[in-house]
């Protein structure tokens, strides 16, 4: 199998057994491992490729081109970009180890409608489609499309948020050999945000604290031997943000955060880049 099919890790860091564990015996394509291409919808986070460790960064950038309306909906031009590196960890940033140069690239823009229904409830209809790299070499082409309903509301001086989501996702790759792969997940969540008091310059720091369910139809297989991945995987976490965020310019920093995520053998912990969801 080529190494850019891999096993889908949770989103997570979690701890790999040691190399030479039995192969696993051949599986239809149906149940093949989900691609590291598709973190560009499952987010940031360590993946095993042929006993290499790659690390996964996503980056939900967005553009907002029209607020909704009582007679428009709103439209959204999103930017989901993901970058890896290979045998690379968050760590070697303290040792002012950059990385010299990209292994994996993944770029994914489309468009999100937002349907105002009343003033608590939106629908969220998005699609997407773009390509990956693999070493600088096209990969595929990706695509998906979902659908999110969001509700929101105030509760206790806390600004709540509701989430169910659905969502399809597919790579076409460009070598015939390989077969194509896609991914459904569906997912329910919770976020609670709350102003803490603690002002810096004109900014109040907001913490936020979430919660989400995602159920996968066909379990992703993870790639080494023995181990198991769960249909139905939970995880809980919290995002540190301000009001107003920081900005650089035009450009919004994102909320930076963690979660842990329960997926059985392949449980582990989650960056958060922007948002839980």
């Amino acid at each position: 199998m080529r190494n850019r099919h891999l096993g889908l890790i949770a989103l997570a860091l979690p701890v790999l057994p040691a190399a030479g564990a039995a192969p696993s015996t051949a599986e239809p394509p149906a149940s093949q491992p989900a691609s590291y291409v598709f973190a560009t919808e499952l987010g940031s986070g360590v993946y095993d490729v042929s006993g290499r460790t790659l690390l996964v960064y996503r980056l939900p950038l967005a553009y907002e081109l029209r607020e909704p309306s009582e007679d428009a909906p709103g439209l959204r031009l999103t930017l989901p970009v993901a970058v890896g590196f290979f045998n690379y960890s968050p760590v070697d940033l303290v040792h002012s180890q950059l990385p010299s140069h990209l292994d994996a690239f993944s770029f994914v823009p489309g468009m999100l409608l937002e349907l105002k229904m009343d003033e608590h409830w939106r629908i969220e209809p998005y699609a997407r489609a773009g390509a990956s790299f693999a070493s600088g070499d096209f990969d595929g082409w990706l695509y998906g499309l979902g659908t999110s309903n969001v509700y929101e509301w105030q509760l206790h001086g806390m600004h709540a948020r509701v989430l169910n989501d659905i969502l399809f996702a597919g790579v076409i790759y460009k070598n015939p050999t390989d077969p194509d792969d896609n991914l459904v997940r569906l997912r329910n969540g919770m976020e609670l945000r709350r102003l803490t008091g603690l002002v810096i310059g004109q900014h109040e720091i907001e913490l936020s604290v979430y919660g989400f369910a995602d159920y996968f139809p066909d379990a992703p297989r993870p790639p080494i031997a023995g181990t198991r991945t769960s249909r139905l995987q939970l995880e809980p976490g919290f995002l540190i943000g301000a009001a107003p965020q920081w900005r650089i310019g035009s450009f919004e920093l994102p909320r930076l955060g963690i979660g842990y995520r329960f997926a059985g053998d392949l449980s582990g912990w989650h960056l958060d880049i922007s948002s839980p969801f």
